[in-house]
């Protein structure tokens, strides 16, 4: 969660910069600018941020969104020093799961001193751009980098961040055609993050399937600037794909002289050979297998060779697939997703243009209201629901996933739909229901 927290707080604080004037909607008094966000979730306004210029230069941070009665609400205050890094900062409130959020950090006497719910330490002044645990004071950062040296910064306490990508889009924002700034934002977690910058290099928007973030006015821009993001991500997916995998001459592979283990005796068995043809392990034995003319041969001698493992919950974003057969685990159960976006995912996998796991959907179900999750299909009466399952059935999902705002008269209908259609039934359990009535009513 610090990454969904981070990113969307990144977009909000990168409007720290320079003072010049703002082409959005805001407003300004006596030298003092503000900054206005909206945060979309599936189409809905779940929250907002606010960022205050004031004429001394202090930045002062707002933000806050309503996930399902989850969601943080943090105030910042940012000072900056004379080369634009962070040299003090308060982050109050509580975050995502409502824990108290109490972040500072203070220069003195040349070195810099944090403090963080989740972590504490110091280092030198000037030796790297401090990146707060809650991104929401990460005043500036898009900024500084594009201000930095070859465009990298030291990070603190530890890393390196870098702009992979920078390209100008022009996009029609309300009759206006309006020239934005995407930067593609890397070292900062697993997968370089994308960020819109306006005109004045002011942040614009952070956007994705589930959650955006976007100057307060613009939202109708949302679709326009995901569509650039997600042919940025693929074609970034297809570039590792190509340099990263590797196909055997003819497809076969041998694997020699492994300690294999055996999961279902619990056992391992030494100088073992596995066999694999294509997309099929076509023998397991011992060192008296042959290998087949041609095979490409892998000596596993000193190593242990293990089945593929299975993550049976997960929900799919760009970059897991990599990070998943890096970990060994070759199956994945998506456990609510985007129907399009999982589906040209999957595509993508099997097509090899992006690297990934074997993926088993579930198709999640939720009723629409004030709890309603922040993907999957909504639905409103019985003869909605009995279309989103045969939606999911057409498309090759295994799975229905009933999530907790569905009323409990609704559960029988929707599991007799699904086992009607061959799908395994679970999932949350709605509100005023507990687990045993679930499966009486019709869960697997």
């Amino acid at each position: 969660m610090r990454c969904l927290v981070v990113v969307c707080a990144l977009v909000v604080a990168a409007g720290c910069g320079p003072a010049v004037p703002a082409r959005d909607p805001g407003s300004s008094s006596g030298g003092e600018r503000v900054l206005a966000y909206s945060v979309i979730t599936v189409g809905r306004r779940a929250g907002e941020a606010e960022l205050r210029i004031e004429p001394d230069g202090r930045r002062l941070g707002h933000f806050t969104f309503n996930d399902r009665g989850r969601g943080p609400d943090v105030h910042s205050e940012l000072r900056l020093d004379a080369r634009g890094a962070p040299r003090w900062l308060r982050v109050t409130g509580h975050d995502y799961y409502k824990a108290p959020v109490d972040e500072r950090l203070d220069e003195a006497d040349g070195t810099l001193t944090w403090q963080s719910s989740a972590e504490h330490g110091q280092a030198p002044s000037g030796s790297g751009w401090y990146v707060a645990m809650y991104g929401v004071t990460d005043a500036g950062f898009e900024q500084a980098l594009l201000r930095a040296p070859g465009r990298r910064l030291e990070l603190l306490p530890a890393g390196e961040a870098w702009i992979e990508d920078d390209t100008v889009r022009e996009i029609e924002i309300a009759g206006a055609h309006r020239r934005l700034r995407r930067l593609a934002i890397a070292g900062v977690s697993f997968e370089p993050y994308l960020s819109w910058l306006d005109e004045d290099n002011q942040a614009f928007a952070s956007v994705s399937a589930w959650s955006s973030v976007i100057r307060t006015g613009a939202e109708a821009a949302i679709p326009a600037l995901l569509a650039d993001d997600q042919a940025w991500v693929a074609a970034r997916a297809a570039r590792l794909a190509s340099t990263l995998a590797h196909r055997p001459p003819g497809g076969k592979l041998a694997i020699t002289h492994a300690r294999r283990f055996d999961s279902e005796r619990r056992t391992i068995v030494p100088d073992a050979t596995v066999i694999v043809d294509g997309d099929r392990i076509v023998a397991v034995g011992d060192a008296t297998t042959p290998v087949p003319a041609g095979a490409q041969v892998i000596d596993a001698h000193g190593r242990t060779l293990l089945p593929g493992l299975w993550d049976m919950h997960v929900h799919l974003f760009p970059g897991h697939g990599l990070l998943d057969l890096a970990a060994g685990i070759t199956t994945v159960r998506d456990m609510g997703n985007d129907i399009e976006q999982l589906g040209a995912r999957i595509a993508r996998f099997d097509a090899g243009t992006e690297l990934g796991p074997r993926v088993i959907r579930a198709g999640l179900i939720d009723a629409k209201g004030p709890f309603t999750a922040p993907t999957g299909v909504a639905v409103s009466t019985p003869e909605e629901a009995a279309a989103a399952v045969a939606r999911y059935a057409d498309a090759g999902y295994a799975q229905i996933k009933i999530y907790s705002s569905i009323p409990p008269s609704m559960v029988p209908g929707i599991a007799a739909a699904g086992h009607a259609r061959g799908l395994r039934v679970s999932g949350h359990i709605p509100t005023g229901m507990n687990a045993a009535q679930a499966v009486e009513a019709g869960y697997d």
